[in-house]
């Protein structure tokens, strides 16, 4: 049996210690920070890597491996901050956010009762299941334009109820829904979803991230389909309402007279009886007046018409080719809009009409848009720096009486530096035939992280596939790690299995290392004194590294003809941008 030790070496200056210390500081008193532990409301039990997120918005964070976090900079005001488990019933509370008064939170997350596995999940799904996924889909995602590059990635997670034309759906985890159009991904905690032939009702709670684009072209596409779903959306209207510009942005609002009817008369009807001058809304004060500092109250008893002149849409299950989009809106209760166009409560307003086909695939999060101080709007599109993965095991072949020591590496693409923000990493391995062995998930802190998997007694000979990943690095395939593995179980013996796999090359002038023990011989246990150089073109310089110890006698010697730096070479040059 082999004598495995792994250790990590890492180097680091004062001038590095420093800085992390003042950045740990920055964070530590940031001006508006909401912070706080998240733990299991039976056991106590702490959780990590539970997202912790403001509600509607891309806003959002991971508690790490002791269950705490830290979210800076949220929004000042009131907000909706939502913390998701799977597994649990999702926490919200509605915080009031002030400059310099940082919040602290005890979050107590309470177990779903009796949760059901993936496989008994999936087991339970049939035709009728599949002719109401149907049905879901339509009134979930939409029939506007973005809906057709919309996708739901975990459909078999979803569950309905119904009867006498109504459908219920409901979910245990979050639904996952991938926007190819407006480049999301969204995180959907469903807390109600109806539909029936009297409306659709829908309430959640929603997390957005930032996808990936492939090329500039595609980020393009994205940016142009953000701006024309905002220009058409309501939200565009409420802004525009806040702001008094309803004749500049294109829109007529009549008042319906209170003998009219809500429903009977058609809404895409050219002409209608109360489209008259003195039901005109001529300024925003007539549905608008101050409640709030940068919040207005939305006041009708009557409800109300908006067309828009500038647009011409298609809405085939409402009979309508090419028109001036037109939405009926009556206000159920007390609701607030600010000065983006956010309503305070979005379900106060009911719609029929163009924008009652508003659905998933045309939300926008939150804080799509900032203002500057002159008024115009900035559009706004985080760059989204993609994340590589590279694991240093400690042997390229093992038996099965053995553990699989790794030290694993997150770096950012194009620049190559150790990325910054800690985050789970999710390690797995197959087998041959592609089969999931063994999983594990490590906590990642400055890009670095280290791990071992125990192995299955049972395994057969042959070449596995070691992968590790994080969920920004599954945005895109060739920044998933992997690696090939010779496994030999000592109990089926059928010699060494090879592992050939060929890599790029070293880059020029890559990293020279010196590794010297203080002697030459040691005795069992003694301790063992290393020194480890490293030098780019005779230039000492200085780095994060991991070294594995191995019994040379012992190893099956696999064809491992590659590292970290040939590795990340791939994307490009290196030189001295691991640091």
């Amino acid at each position: 049996m082999s004598l495995l030790s792994y250790f990590s070496i890492q180097m680091k200056t004062l001038y590095q210690s420093l800085l992390l210390s003042l950045f740990l500081f920055g964070q530590l008193y940031a001006q508006n920070l909401i912070q706080g532990t998240v733990s299991d409301a039976k056991t106590n039990e702490l959780l990590p890597f539970a997202n912790v997120y403001i509600n509607n918005t891309t806003k959002g964070v991971q508690t790490d491996d002791k269950g705490n976090f830290m979210l800076n900079n949220p929004p000042l005001g009131t907000v909706q901050l939502v913390v998701s488990y799977l597994g649990y019933n999702p926490f919200q509370q509605t915080l009031i956010v002030e400059a310099n008064k940082p919040l602290s939170l005890t979050v107590r997350l309470v177990p779903v009762a009796n949760m059901l596995t993936d496989v008994e999940v999936k087991a339970k799904r049939d035709k009728e299941w599949e002719r109401n996924l149907k049905i879901f889909k339509r009134e979930f995602l939409g029939e506007l334009s973005n809906a057709n590059k919309s996708e739901i990635m975990n459909a078999w997670a979803i569950d309905f109820q119904g009867s006498n034309g109504e459908l219920q759906a409901t979910a245990q985890r979050p639904v996952e829904v991938e926007n190819k159009a407006l480049g999301y991904k969204l995180y959907i905690n469903l807390l109600d979803f109806r539909t029936s032939v009297r409306g659709y009702r829908y309430l959640a709670n929603t997390r957005f991230e930032e996808l990936i684009p492939k090329d500039e072209k595609e980020k393009k596409r994205w940016l142009n389909n953000r701006r024309e779903t905002f220009k058409g959306s309501s939200r565009q209207f409420f802004k525009s309402l806040y702001h008094n510009t309803l004749d500049k942005d294109g829109y007529t609002v009549y008042r319906m007279e209170a003998r009219a009817d809500w429903t009977s008369t058609n809404v895409w009807q050219p002409s209608k009886p109360y489209q008259k001058g003195i039901n005109l809304v001529t300024n925003s004060a007539q549905l608008l007046k101050d409640a709030l500092p940068n919040q207005k109250a939305l006041v009708s008893e009557l409800p109300f018409e908006v067309s828009e002149s500038r647009r011409f849409v298609t809405v085939g299950s409402q009979n309508v080719l090419n028109a001036n989009p037109v939405t009926r809106m009556r206000l159920l209760r007390a609701t607030m809009v600010s000065p983006d166009g956010l309503l305070s409560d979005p379900n106060a307003v009911e719609m029929i009409g163009y924008w009652g086909n508003e659905r998933v695939a045309d939300l926008l999060p939150n804080d799509y848009f900032i203002e500057n101080q002159t008024g115009t709007v900035v559009e706004v599109m985080p760059e989204i720096k993609g994340q590589k993965v590279y694991l240093h095991t400690n042997k390229a072949a093992y038996t099965t009486q053995e553990k699989i020591w790794y030290s694993a590496y997150i770096t950012e693409t194009g620049s190559n530096h150790l990325w910054k923000e800690p985050q789970p990493l999710y390690v797995q391995l197959y087998d041959k035939d592609g089969f999931l062995v063994k999983t594990e998930t490590i906590f990642t802190q400055a890009g670095r992280g280290a791990g071992y998997f125990a192995m299955p007694d049972g395994l057969t000979n042959g070449v596995y596939r070691l992968r590790a990943f994080t969920k920004l690095s599954l945005n895109n395939p060739a920044q998933v790690f992997e690696k090939p593995l010779s496994i030999v179980n000592p109990r089926k013996p059928v010699g060494i299995v090879s592992v050939n796999e060929n890599y790029s090359q070293l880059p020029k002038d890559s990293l020279q290392l010196v590794l010297k023990t203080s002697q030459d011989k040691y005795a069992p246990r003694e301790k063992i004194t290393l020194n480890l150089s490293v030098f780019l073109s005779e230039k000492a310089m200085k780095g994060s590294f991991s070294v594995s110890v191995v019994d040379a006698d012992k190893v099956q010697k696999g064809n491992e003809n590659f590292g970290i730096l040939s590795y990340l070479a791939t994307d490009k040059p290196l030189k001295n941008k691991v640091d």
